[in-house]
């Protein structure tokens, strides 16, 4: 069979599993009462989502392993599609106690950060020794032949990028659509990389995530039936870095993650700017996006706005990823 058809098939596959599997998880969740808890500090508006079923996340991941395995038989074979999947896995799992505590206990809080943040160094510390016995000790600058060893401080880099693009991705997870968009448009040029560098396995798992995606944002449109929660979120912003990582492409991040590093960086630049000044704020409220909300734009406009640019800078991060 044509490897076009193929890759069409498993994303075909990957939206019916979960666009059906959604359809029937609604219903019980409702009755579990798998619900969101709003944090007491969030913009007002926010307070209307408050019982809305969450989780969602568990479908994407699901779906995207079906259909993944189905089209990709022999993926056990490569050590860089066991590191991708075992870091999905992983930082799915991680996802899943935080938005249990939340359930079980009724709140916003969920798992300590530091706690989650000690189980996702342990996961990149896993992925540096799968990988580092394979060659994976350098990184790749794009549109030059500059190589950059890094030895065993390889780790290091692999927990800022890891940790780094999954908490980015979480944080950008709170207007709906937002975080869902985005990382379908931030995925194209990894898809296209794959594609030509030969790399069937990641492009299938590319495909099939996308697929997922493109069937959850049905539910997770302005107004959202279903959030996607942390095992989401946490889930397909590792896997995201794990893919660019195993492409020798992790640099593109930055490019085609455009606004999920905004989004980080808004987090951060209003936590140090607050302690250095004592109480004043550089956003109305962070992330980013909620400052715009505080500024009494519509979400629907904020999140797509922000596909927009996230939008320009994939296909920025496309044609440079098609030149490397």
């Amino acid at each position: 069979m044509n490897d076009f058809i193929k890759l069409v098939l498993c994303f075909i596959l990957s939206f019916l599993l979960c666009l059906v599997s959604t359809k029937f998880y609604l219903n019980w969740s409702r009755k579990k009462m798998i619900r969101q808890y709003v944090r007491k500090d969030i913009v007002s508006t926010h307070f209307i989502k408050e019982g809305t079923p969450t989780m969602g996340g568990c479908l994407i991941v699901l779906a995207t392993l079906i259909s993944f395995i189905i089209f990709s038989k022999k993926f056990y074979l490569d050590n860089k599609v066991l590191a991708i999947i075992f870091i999905f896995l992983f930082f799915a799992s991680i996802g899943f106690l935080d938005d249990l505590f939340k359930i079980v206990f009724h709140n916003s809080n969920g798992l300590k950060a530091t706690f989650r943040l000690i189980l996702e160094t342990i996961a990149c510390i896993v992925v540096f020794y799968l990988l580092y016995k394979f060659g994976f000790s350098n990184i790749h600058l794009p549109l030059t032949k500059i190589i950059i060893p890094l030895g065993t401080f390889l780790v290091v880099y692999y927990i800022i990028v890891l940790v780094g693009s999954a908490n980015a991705v979480n944080f950008s997870d709170g207007l709906d659509g937002l975080a869902t968009g985005l990382m379908i448009i931030a995925l194209v040029p990894f898809l296209f990389i794959a594609i030509i560098k030969k790399e069937a396995s990641i492009a299938y798992f590319i495909i099939a995530l996308m697929g997922s995606l493109f069937a959850f944002l049905k539910y997770n449109l302005p107004p959202a039936k279903l959030f996607m929660g942390d095992v989401g979120s946490l889930a397909i912003g590792a896997s995201y870095a794990m893919i660019a990582i195993s492409l020798n492409s992790e640099l593109l991040i930055l490019i085609s993650g455009f606004i999920f590093i905004i989004e980080i960086l808004s987090v951060i630049l209003q936590v140090i700017y607050f302690k250095l000044t004592h109480g004043k704020r550089l956003f109305l409220m962070a992330p980013i996006h909620h400052h715009y909300e505080k500024k009494n734009i519509p979400e629907w406009k904020v999140v797509m706005s922000f596909w927009m640019v996230g939008l320009i800078f994939s296909i920025i991060a496309t044609m440079i990823g098609v030149m490397l």
